[in-house]
């Protein structure tokens, strides 16, 4: 048996240079760090700001226009002239919303689901933030009954179910528009060429 001691004596000795067992010399590369350009930075940090400020946005107008709704519509004179600390810069608008009564509830509703339309991402959750919308406008209309000077009208009621559709109508017409010139745009994906042609190629 031999004597392990001298084994590791003779492993240990130098190589011959025309030995075949002569130690080839391994070279480690480092994977090389890829860092994106600095224009891909900045416009990732736009398109994230523009995100962030545009959800956060979107809540602080829900919630205003909310807010708006209930006061505008508990109010015991439906006229906007009678608020004085309104501009005057929107002198045109608030003639145009006290000559028409009940249409006025159309262009409210719709504004007040824009950004219900802009946070929520998904078909369904759309439909039950536009649902929670209507059943508020209802409830308003319902407690206009218990104001003496205002009047709880079903017409009301539908014309604010109105604008909330027509909203919901041209974001969901403008978004399948959108999608449908993307896949337009898209390359298609080439068809694999069978084997058969291949070999006849």
């Amino acid at each position: 048996m031999p004597n392990p001691r001298k084994l590791l004596a003779v492993s240990r000795l130098p190589l011959k240079p025309d030995s075949p067992h002569r130690a080839v010399p391994t070279i480690h590369l480092s994977k090389p760090v890829l860092r994106p350009p600095a224009s891909k930075i900045i416009i990732w940090f736009g398109l994230k700001l523009a995100d962030r400020t545009l959800y956060y946005g979107s809540i602080g107008a829900l919630l205003f226009g909310i807010v708006a709704a209930c006061y505008l519509t508990l109010r015991r004179s439906s006229d906007l002239s009678t608020i004085t600390w309104l501009p005057p810069a929107l002198d045109p608008i608030i003639r145009w919303v006290d000559a028409h009564g009940r249409l006025r509830n159309v262009p409210a509703y719709a504004l007040l689901a824009l950004p219900v339309m802009v946070l929520c991402r998904t078909g369904r959750s759309r439909a039950i933030a536009i649902s929670l919308l209507a059943v508020l406008g209802a409830v308003l209309e319902g407690l206009q009954y218990f104001i003496p000077t205002r009047f709880c009208e079903w017409q009301d009621v539908a014309l604010s179910w109105a604008g909330l559709a027509l909203t919901w109508l041209l974001v969901a017409g403008a978004r399948w528009s959108g999608d449908r010139r993307l896949r337009h745009w898209q390359p298609q994906p080439r068809s694999p060429v069978p084997a058969r042609e291949v070999r006849r190629r």
